[in-house]
Parts: C-alpha cells; sequence; structure tokens
C-alpha cells in the first residue's frame, strides 16, 4: 500500500470512528451525511453500511436499512447484517425474505440463529404452518429452555390444533417460569375447558380477573361455567355485569337460563322473550332460537298459559 492510499485509509478510520460517535450522542443527521461521504468514496465499505443501516434501523426507516444490510449481504456473507436483515424484513412484512436469510444464517450453525427461529415460528404461524412453526420454537427452547415466549407460543399452537394436554403442558410452563399474567391465564382457563375440566377452567379465569379487572369480556365465561357448576346467583352476577359492557344474545340466553333456575320467571320470560325478538327471521344461532322458544313456552305451561305455550311450541317445531 503506497503512502497516499495509507493516508485515505486513516481519514476513513477518522471518519467512521466520528460518525460513531454522532450516531451515539444521538446527532445521527450528522452521522448519515458522514457515512454516506464515505462510500460514495468507497460504496462497498462493509463498516460504513453496516453502521448506516444501523442508524436508519433506529431511525424506524427500515427501507433504507434494508438496502444497507443488502449492500453487504451481497458483496460479502455477514452474520450481523444477516441477522439484521431478518429483523428488518419481519417489520416490512417480506415473510419470503425473512424465511430465505434465516436458511442462510442457520447454515453457520451458531447457537445464535435462535433469532431467526423465532422470526420463522411466527411467519409460520400466521400462515397456520403449525407442524413447522413448532419446528422452530423447540430449536429455540434447545438453545434457552426458559423462553417464556416460545412455551406461549406452542400452547397456542397445541390449542389450535386441538392437542390439549400438550398445550395444558406449556401453558403450566409458562406459568412455572414466571409469566403469571392474565393472557396465561386466560389460555389456561381455555384449555382446561376444551378438556372439559369446567371447575379448573373457572379457578383459571379468576385469576385472570384479580390480574386484570378490566377483562369484562371474561364475564361471561365466568358467568356460564358457574351456571355449568349449579352457581346460579354468581352466574347472574357476572352476566348482567357482561351484559352491561356488551350486546350478545348468547349471554343474554344464558342468564334467562340462570334467572329460569332460580324460579325468577318473569325475568326470564322477559329474556327469552328479548332473545326471540333479536333472532326471529334470521339465518343465525338457530340452536339458540330453538332453545328459546320451546324454554319460554314451558315457562308458559308451568304459569298456565297453554295457548301461548303451544303457540311457541309450534313454531319451535317449525
Amino acid at each position: 500500500m503506497s503512502l497516499t492510499e495509507l493516508k485515505k485509509s486513516l481519514e476513513v478510520i477518522k471518519e467512521l470512528i466520528d460518525a460513531i460517535e454522532y450516531a451515539d450522542k444521538g446527532e445521527n443527521k450528522k452521522a448519515i451525511e458522514l457515512l454516506n461521504s464515505i462510500l460514495k468514496k468507497d460504496p462497498e465499505n462493509f463498516l460504513a453500511n453496516y453502521i448506516l443501516g444501523i442508524i436508519y434501523k433506529l431511525e424506524g426507516d427500515f427501507e433504507k436499512a434494508n438496502e444497507c444490510f443488502e449492500k453487504i449481504f451481497l458483496n460479502n456473507f455477514s452474520q450481523l447484517s444477516c441477522n439484521n436483515l431478518i429483523c428488518v424484513n419481519f417489520i416490512l412484512g417480506n415473510a419470503h425474505k425473512v424465511l430465505y436469510y434465516a436458511e442462510k444464517l442457520e447454515k453457520t450453525k451458531k447457537k445464535c440463529v435462535c433469532v431467526s427461529n423465532f422470526h420463522k415460528a411466527l411467519i409460520y404461524m400466521e400462515s397456520m404452518e403449525y407442524e413447522k412453526a413448532l419446528e422452530e420454537l423447540d430449536k429455540l427452547l434447545e438453545v434457552n429452555n426458559k423462553f417464556i415466549l416460545a412455551w406461549r407460543f406452542k400452547a397456542e399452537i397445541y390449542k389450535n390444533l386441538g392437542r390439549f394436554e400438550e398445550a395444558l403442558t406449556c401453558i403450566e410452563k409458562v406459568i412455572e417460569l414466571g409469566g403469571k399474567n392474565s393472557a396465561s391465564w386466560m389460555l389456561k382457563g381455555e384449555i382446561l375447558e376444551n378438556l372439559g375440566k369446567l371447575k379448573e377452567a373457572l379457578k383459571a379465569y379468576y385469576v385472570a380477573l384479580e390480574l386484570n379487572k378490566n377483562l369484562k369480556f371474561l364475564y361471561k365465561k365466568v358467568g356460564y361455567l358457574e351456571l355449568t357448576q349449579g352457581n346460579y346467583n354468581e352466574a347472574i352476577k357476572y352476566l348482567g355485569e357482561y351484559l352491561n359492557n356488551y350486546k350478545d344474545v348468547e349471554g343474554k340466553y344464558y342468564l334467562a337460563l340462570a334467572y329460569e333456575k332460580t324460579k325468577d320467571y318473569k325475568k326470564a320470560l322477559d329474556l327469552y322473550s328479548e332473545v326471540i325478538e333479536e333472532l326471529e327471521n334470521k339465518k343465525i344461532n338457530e340452536v339458540i332460537l330453538t332453545n328459546s322458544l320451546i324454554r319460554k313456552a314451558k315457562l308458559l305451561e308451568i304459569l298456565g298459559k297453554l295457548e301461548e305455550a303451544l303457540e311457541l311450541y309450534n313454531k319451535a317445531l317449525n
């Protein structure tokens, strides 16, 4: 290397250091100007492209960040640029590119590929390729079996696949590792409900409500499960509160059932009437409509209103 070339190299190194210092102070505009100046003289400068890509990434300009990391990748494979390309393309929604760069990175056989496994798992989950997602999550857990989010995603996938015992094992692992939040307990409740373990599901939902009292939509599940357990006053309490916040004909039907069980026939009849009015002549919730007609007819029969009861029985049969 000649003295002139050495001098130019030293100048570039100094400019790179200055750019890093500007970026470190948050003076990104100055850093970008300096790095672009370097790249005009040396378009393939690895470090300049890398620093510029990181700055653009921090600025939220993911398209420009992607350009910088791709220049590095195309000129010479770089594990760091590849990892950034996975992250940036994931944010940009370029799923095929994420998978492409993740596969390239995996060939390095380094443990750090767990980041790419996570991105791949999310993409496969989004496209409902659940078996592939499980494979990637298992690779992640081989590196770190205390990765709570991986266990959580496995629980969701197994639930979606109807593999509820496996889902339960995973969500219990989440809670054991410290994922004691309302979302985890809600998921546990849903899994237990699908397993027919209704008392345990109800307990899980109550824990979720203790952790987050704003989960008003959960009152419907709690009310329904209290109804199945024969706790009719609790069912009325939670379903009533739920219906104060949401318009839901199914919730109204469950509340009517609860009132019927407590022999508050007037309130039950009023609610069945509302359900019938909402659903009559609509091709939705036909089972609830038929059941409401039959149950209302039975109550009218108990009250001695036989003609009205007969009319409703006929409607239900038709």
